[in-house]
């Protein structure tokens, strides 16, 4: 996708494509991390990610999924119904997105903050639980479970 850089990541067997969009300048950058509603990764959440890069966040968006479910057709929940079954799975994923925004090496690792949109909302209310040092989540309609 034009302006964004591949995030690769593996996470329990899956493999996972995010994207990052960079600010201008040079780093650390504070980051902002965008999780996806249960429809998957659109160009709505890399929209959002590029809006944080020209506002000077490094803004990244999580693929909750993995690569091999892109392409689902629009109502296939199969892979929500799959991620969301194990929170125990649900929330390492979550976590694991942070963490490898916190190793980026222009990422200021103390300033991450992270917002997400349904599934996503429930995205970031699971980072604040898993007690990562997020310095703030803003959940639009997530699921309290």
């Amino acid at each position: 996708m034009e302006g964004l850089q591949p995030l690769p990541l593996s996470h329990n067997g899956g493999a996972l494509e995010g994207y990052i969009a960079r600010p201008e300048g040079k780093g650390p950058f504070p980051a902002v991390i965008v999780y996806h509603s249960g429809l998957g990764l659109t160009p709505f959440e890399c929209n959002k990610a590029k809006a944080m890069a020209k506002l000077g966040y490094l803004g990244v968006v999580a693929d909750m999924f993995g690569v091999d479910a892109r392409g689902a057709q629009p109502g296939d929940l199969t892979s929500y119904q799959k991620l969301t079954a194990d929170p125990s799975v649900f929330r390492g994923r979550v976590a694991a997105w942070f963490d490898t925004v916190a190793a980026l090496s222009d990422a200021d690792a103390s300033r991450i903050g992270a917002f997400g949109f349904c599934m996503g909302g429930a995205s970031v209310l699971e980072l604040a639980r898993s007690g990562r040092d997020a310095k703030a989540v803003v959940s639009y309609h997530g699921s309290l479970t």
